[in-house]
């Protein structure tokens, strides 16, 4: 009998949640650097910094789900994009609290929570290891933020 297929996943701390993002999902966690703020866009959508000669836009999650941004020990995730605006947007960065940690999942490991918070940038909300964790909606977070793109 074969064994279950593990993912190699991260725990992102964010504030008052902890984001669980396959490795995939994520090109670098990378120290934090004040984002280039643009005027008139929404809160959220932080502004863009400079990554490996790219200019990319960094965001809240938070926010995005219409909660409280926090301060703190802050890093910049560097999502990789998976949606129709990949060509224009390959990446998109959002401020964690804190460094990740690295978490070997197995799809059957995560159970559903029905009846907990969520917002519109949750994917899903999930029960790993006794730890409640959002999955995010990667795809809205890339649509959210190219419409504010096209608008800037």
């Amino acid at each position: 009998m074969t064994q279950p297929a593990q993912i190699a996943c991260l725990r992102i701390p964010v504030t008052d949640a902890t984001l669980l993002l396959p490795n995939t999902a994520v090109a670098e966690v990378t120290d934090y650097q004040e984002p280039e703020a643009i005027p008139g866009t929404p809160e959220w959508f932080l502004g863009y910094i400079r990554w490996r000669g790219t200019r990319i836009p960094v965001i809240s999650w938070e926010g995005a789900n219409q909660q409280n941004m926090g301060e703190g020990d802050k890093r910049i995730a560097i999502l990789n994009t998976i949606g129709p605006n990949h060509e224009r947007i390959p990446f998109i960065g959002f401020v964690t609290q804190g460094l990740p940690r690295l978490a070997r999942v197995i799809e059957s490991d995560l159970k559903p929570v029905e009846d907990g918070p969520t917002g519109p940038a949750d994917k899903a909300l999930v029960l790993f290891e006794d730890q409640t964790l959002h999955i995010p909606d990667i795809e809205y977070l890339e649509r959210i933020t190219a419409d504010v793109m096209a608008m800037h």
